[in-house]
């Protein structure tokens, strides 16, 4: 059986009421959540605006949380220094921004920050496969980045469930990160795919957080792997 300490949530910060952040911040903590998702938009490689980097400096100063940073931005080797002064524990960036995928990975960790990398829906699974074994985690989109409250694309779960079987094969330690149009309902579906890092924005935010995290552990406590 699967339980929380095994599928770690991670709240995506894009669904959060900015003028209640510090009350949910605390809810957060308090139903056992460390780990906060910072999703970082440029309008450029997808089409919303969102946080940067002077909201994360504010953001950082809260020592509960490890930040996990999103770059959904065109040129993410430009904000990897300046993220990794920020408290940041990880940075993930999207395959279809760059040419070299190991120079970023190795940039990352040059600053002994644990990296991550990203695919959209549309992008073959084969296309991540060669770098699995240098990054920390794979972010399988399963919405179109962007845009919140989406539902989950169907497709998007057979990738999870091979490169699950990729990575077992392989014998890696490599972490599978999921993100878009999660629910308590579709949680331990997920779970049981292989997704080990689960990003929710709307089912933690919207309504009591308490309340929601704990219809979230009790999804993933009868959750089978």
């Amino acid at each position: 059986m699967s339980n929380l300490k095994d599928t770690i949530l991670f709240p995506s910060l894009l669904a959060a009421d900015f003028l209640k952040i510090g009350s949910q911040l605390d809810d957060l903590f308090n139903s056992g959540i460390n780990n906060l998702h910072f999703d970082v938009m440029d309008g450029h490689f997808v089409r919303e605006i969102s946080f940067g980097e002077g909201v994360l400096k504010t953001l950082s100063k809260d020592k509960r949380f490890n930040i996990d940073a999103h770059l959904m931005v065109t040129n993410p080797k430009e904000h990897i220094e300046s993220f990794s002064g920020l408290g940041v524990k990880n940075i993930t960036f999207h395959i279809e921004t760059t040419d070299n995928p190991s120079e970023l990975i190795e940039l990352i960790h040059s600053y002994g920050i644990k990296a991550g990398v990203s695919i959209k829906p549309a992008t073959s699974l084969e296309s991540v496969l060669p770098f699995v074994s240098k990054a920390d985690m794979i972010l399988i989109m399963t919405v179109e980045p962007g845009l919140g409250g989406q539902s989950i694309l169907p497709a998007t779960i057979e990738k999870i469930k091979r490169l699950d079987e990729y990575v077992k094969t392989n014998l890696l330690n490599t972490k599978i990160q999921i993100d878009g149009g999660v629910t308590s309902e579709n949680i331990k579906m997920l779970a049981e795919s292989g997704a080990q890092y689960i990003v929710a924005g709307t089912a933690v935010f919207k309504g009591n957080i308490t309340e929601n995290v704990a219809n979230i552990r009790k999804e993933l406590n009868n959750a089978s792997v």
